[in-house]
């Protein structure tokens, strides 16, 4: 279903849920304003093309409340085993710290993130009842302060561990390495028959056509034109899938690629900030971002919704 067939839809009295046609227009220019804590969202809504379909729960023709609640969501229906759905609240802006190891909310945050917590029961609960075709949904990125909502949903069937939302700046990031030799080594992209290699080698599961048009730095060797180190931006606009070959490890190629993806994707986008989500059990992943000038800001975790649990519940007569 189609942003401009789900307008009338979703804009009727009482609704609290807006399909936008022109999110670039009357999203976009918003969450830049709640950056960094909306970068992910940021990055969804301006590269997002049909199928995405927008969300938000103001309508088009206004612009957001000043001093209430207000959420987005950008939907990619056609996705399957893999994140489908992100969500941001404008109450995330204030769970935004150099250290938030423990999420504590007062009684006026608390009050406001119930109301993003209704906000994203609506959207899930539109999401099953208009794409009847989708029974599982992943959600992405979502703040770990939205984890004991999800637990407390039927519908919920997993919610991931926390990680680290780590945030880059371009005056953070260290000088380029002088070690490597342009007589070894040339910096390029990963073709198609790389890709066996590029899947079997991440921990997170991505489709072969999701990595294929996902921006990436390789480094390759000269003598065997093979690459070596990788390092991709992914879909919600982070750098990811960062891998260095075993017999290539120890050389800092794997820096290498990653600042290199991190500059392009700076200069590219003209972003005041870059984004990488790590496990926070992976200390040597959160040490090599720390050392490329990363700061962990938040946490986030990815949550499975059972949309068919969502439409039974619906379809139940109330007792």
């Amino acid at each position: 279903m189609s942003a401009s067939a789900l307008a009338d839809v979703l804009s009727g009295p009482g609704c609290p849920l807006f399909a936008h046609r022109d999110p670039e227009i009357t999203v976009l220019p918003y969450l830049r304003e709640h950056l960094p804590s909306a970068i992910t969202q940021e990055y969804l809504t301006r590269n997002a093309r049909p199928p995405y379909v927008v969300f938000a729960t103001y309508p088009p023709t206004a612009s957001p409340p000043r001093d209430g609640t207000w959420s987005t969501a950008v939907l990619d229906p056609t996705c399957r085993n893999e994140t489908g759905l992100w969500f941001w609240s404008s109450v995330e802006s204030a769970l935004v710290s150099p250290s938030i190891d423990n999420v504590e909310l007062s009684p006026k945050l608390d009050s406001l993130f119930q109301t993003a917590q209704t906000h994203l029961d609506k959207i899930l609960s539109h999401i099953a009842t208009l794409y009847t075709e989708i029974d599982s949904l992943i959600i992405g990125n979502l703040h770990s302060a939205f984890t004991p909502f999800m637990k407390s949903q039927p519908s919920t069937t997993r919610v991931s561990e926390n990680w680290a939302k780590m945030i880059y700046t371009p005056e953070a990031l260290p000088p380029p390495s002088s070690a490597l030799s342009e007589d070894e080594y040339r910096f390029g992209q990963i073709e198609e028959r790389h890709l066996d290699e590029v899947l079997s080698t991440s921990s997170v599961a991505r489709g072969r056509a999701t990595v294929l048009t996902s921006p990436n730095t390789a480094i390759f060797s000269r003598a065997t034109d093979e690459p070596l180190a990788w390092c991709f931006t992914s879909r919600e606009g982070s750098v990811s899938t960062l891998y260095v070959r075993p017999e290539a490890r120890g050389r800092g190629l794997g820096k290498a690629a990653m600042r290199a993806e991190l500059v392009r994707a700076f200069e590219r986008d003209g972003r005041p900030f870059g984004s990488v989500e790590v496990s926070l059990t992976n200390e040597a992943s959160l040490g090599l971002s720390e050392s490329m000038g990363a700061r962990k800001r938040w946490e986030v975790v990815w949550a499975t919704v059972n949309l068919e649990a969502l439409r039974r519940t619906a379809a139940a007569p109330a007792s």
